[in-house]
């Protein structure tokens, strides 16, 4: 079962400053970033002609995790 369901999301809890980024467990480079303000914003990660890069789905709310994973496929 993936790490980001919507249970999981409603509960994580922010960090006390910047953010972090919690990862799917099942679809490499999907994850969701929490901020210290709480915002939470689903992200996709990957490379492109061998750079990381990252790209900024949606914030949580807009989007649910079901569709926010398939963006990030």
């Amino acid at each position: 079962m993936p790490k980001l369901t919507k249970t999981f999301i409603d509960k994580v809890q922010p960090p006390a400053e910047g953010y972090a980024i919690h990862w799917d467990d099942s679809l490499k480079g999907y994850g969701l970033r929490v901020t210290a303000a709480g915002k939470r914003v689903f992200v996709a990660q990957g490379r492109v002609r061998g750079k990381a890069v990252c790209a900024t789905l949606g914030p949580f709310g807009q989007l649910t995790e079901y569709e926010a994973r398939e963006k990030a496929r």
